[in-house]
């Protein structure tokens, strides 16, 4: 799987919600950058930890943020599942710092480079409750064809136990 850049971070963007209808609001940001997000009180990033934002390359980051004009966060993100968009992950953020509301866009399969590739699905549906979105995510390696049937298997034994 190719790393998402920038560029076609843009293009699909541009094909489902229009050109000029969005901007992404976060890409690459460097450790440092991080650090003064947390000292600004913006609680992106837990302390001596680091976001997918942080990972990847200018150009090419491991998360994306975007704001969609006129559409709430929750609204983009379906129209974008709905169209087959290459995430895996989905997150709805709040305000915080300079940042209003927005969508937290992880791409399926990114990896730093020498790393292995990871794949993140959710367990189910989100559950509101007390006005508060909550669900489960679970992180896993990408299998290769070999491990496939075993981490299935490990998927099963984690559910039941969970």
């Amino acid at each position: 799987m190719k790393t998402l850049t920038e560029g076609r971070f843009a293009a699909i963007m541009n094909d489902v919600f229009g050109a000029g209808a969005w901007r992404m609001t976060g890409g690459y940001r460097t450790p440092a950058r991080e650090d003064q997000l947390r000292a600004e009180g913006a609680m992106t990033v837990r302390p001596g930890g680091i976001s997918r934002h942080s990972m990847g390359h200018h150009g090419a980051p491991g998360a994306f943020d975007l704001v969609v004009n006129g559409m709430n966060p929750f609204t983009a993100a379906q129209r974008l599942r709905e169209a087959g968009a290459p995430f895996a992950r989905y997150q709805l953020k709040g305000a915080h710092g300079t940042q209003g509301p927005h969508l937290h866009l992880e791409p399926h399969g990114f990896a730093p480079a020498g790393q292995p590739r990871f794949e993140v699905a959710s367990a189910s549906k989100p559950v509101v409750q007390e006005g508060r979105s909550r669900s489960v995510t679970v992180i896993m390696p990408q299998p290769s064809a070999d491990s496939a049937a075993s981490l299935r298997r490990e998927l099963v034994r984690l559910r039941a136990d969970a």
